[in-house]
């Protein structure tokens, strides 16, 4: 591999030099411009929304899971957990 000489060096700084100054990152046509402070707002909400759904569908899968037993007795506890689970695997087909 050649190794690079000072006037090599110096050429290429005098052509980077002839090319002008470098592009700002923010003005480079393809980076997007940042999203505006509302649109971030969005974001959090719509998050913050789907993370309270997603604890209030555990906490009942939970409490049910937990009561059923109670509820139901012991004997018929197979058909009630097939009976729960069953309309989640059909929605998914």
């Amino acid at each position: 591999m050649p190794v690079a000489t000072a006037e090599d060096m110096d050429r290429a700084v005098a052509a980077a030099r002839a090319l002008g100054p470098a592009t700002p990152r923010s003005r480079h046509p393809s980076i997007p411009p940042p999203l505006d402070p509302a649109a971030g707002e969005q974001v959090r909400v719509a998050l913050s929304g789907l993370l309270l759904a997603l604890f209030v569908v555990t906490l009942s899968s939970t409490v049910v899971t937990t009561a059923l037993p109670k509820i139901i007795g012991k004997p018929a506890y197979a058909w009630a957990t097939v009976s729960r689970a069953m309309p989640r695997s059909s929605a998914k087909a």
